[in-house]
């Protein structure tokens, strides 16, 4: 997750839309192992990273201190 995502879901509490559904992409900067190509498969794991993901203390303190969010 990176600051794209927060920023949108910012946007969306204040717009007060958050319940409804969102699309997102998932996708990675660099290509993995200086390949060329990826082959990608199983949606799976990364829905069960996304709905398992927390943020820890110091991942807090660092949003706040940017003080990008009401």
């Amino acid at each position: 997750m990176d600051l794209y995502e927060l920023t949108m879901l910012a946007g969306y509490f204040e717009q007060g839309i958050h319940e409804r559904r969102a699309t997102f992409d998932l996708y990675f900067r660099e290509m993995p192992f200086q390949g060329g190509y990826a082959v990608v498969a199983g949606l799976d794991p990364a829905l069960d990273y996304l709905e398992s993901f927390r943020f820890h203390e110091g991942d807090l303190d660092y949003l706040e201190s940017l003080h990008l969010f009401g």
